[in-house]
């Protein structure tokens, strides 16, 4: 009855996870997650599950090693959201910045194309 009792918080706890993990991958975004509270979070997850390993207790085993499971899901999506959002800011910025370049060159081209035929003093 108590391992049953001890199981059925295991899987209570895993089910607490599951709507932040669908909500990083539906939505992307991640701005309002703090990393810090997560790595103590894995930290401690951690630790727990090397305690865990050594232990009989089936229902200990299950919550430490899914807690441990799903804190590294979260982690995992929330720095790839973050990496993928560096990523296309990047890319825009050095999209903008051709552009401009490629304008100052080709409008520059043309004033000296236009001085050379006359067009522009």
């Amino acid at each position: 009855m108590k391992e049953a009792l001890g199981i059925i918080g295991a899987l209570l706890a895993i089910t607490a996870y599951l709507p932040q993990i669908v909500s990083l991958l539906k939505t992307r975004q991640s701005e309002g997650i703090d990393l810090r509270t997560w790595f103590l979070f894995f930290v401690a997850a951690a630790l727990l599950s090397s305690n865990a390993a050594t232990s009989p207790d089936l229902a200990f085993k299950l919550q430490s090693f899914s807690n441990l499971t799903l804190i590294s899901i979260t982690l995992l999506l929330v720095c790839g959201i973050r990496n993928q959002s560096k990523i296309a800011t990047w890319k825009q910025q050095s999209g903008d910045r051709a552009r401009r370049v490629s304008y100052r060159l080709t409008s520059g081209w043309w004033r000296v194309k236009k001085r050379i035929a006359g067009d522009v003093k």
